[in-house]
């Protein structure tokens, strides 16, 4: 599903990735480890097409993440480290994620409500104005809702008590 053939990032003199070879399989559950700044973010925004490679390639079901970016994100549920500053509220947020990917809201309720978010009675509170959990839950929901073949979580757990 993922292949990652010799790929190396730069940011100025900096190489961040250097020389990287990996491949992930259906199924595969991987952890990236590593210290600060090893390049695990760098590997995964690659992976997604935020970044352009200096050397080697990256492909997804056979699809460069860069000329084909639409096609490759079609299929990859992601949550970054940083929830995105969205100002919608939670019902629009949801409304458009439905429209856009075709993800079912009720199981984005469904999965937020077994991570014991409970969205029903916030649904006009803005995404922006919540705490840094109960974001991270919501986007966790939302990309278990929208069914992808590829997950990718950039620091899942940010943000969340030791319960959730």
């Amino acid at each position: 599903m993922v292949k990652i053939s010799n790929l190396t990032k730069k940011f100025g003199s900096h190489v961040s990735l250097d020389n990287i070879n990996c491949e992930f399989k259906k199924n595969d559950s991987i952890a990236l480890m590593g210290a600060n700044g090893a390049g695990k973010t760098t590997l995964i925004r690659s992976m997604l097409g935020y970044y352009h490679p200096d050397a080697g390639e990256v492909l997804i079901d056979g699809y460069n993440p860069i000329t084909d970016r639409t096609k490759v994100l079609e299929n990859i549920s992601f949550v970054p480290q940083l929830p995105p500053p969205i100002k919608l509220s939670i019902d629009e947020l949801i409304n458009y994620i439905s429209t856009s990917s075709g993800v079912d809201k009720d199981l984005i309720l469904n999965y937020a409500n077994e991570m014991q978010l409970d969205l029903k009675s916030n649904m006009s509170k803005s995404f922006f104005k919540l705490s840094g959990g109960m974001k991270q839950k919501l986007l966790i929901a939302i990309s278990l809702a929208k069914k992808s073949d590829i997950i990718i979580y950039d620091e899942p757990t940010a943000n969340l008590d030791p319960k959730a």
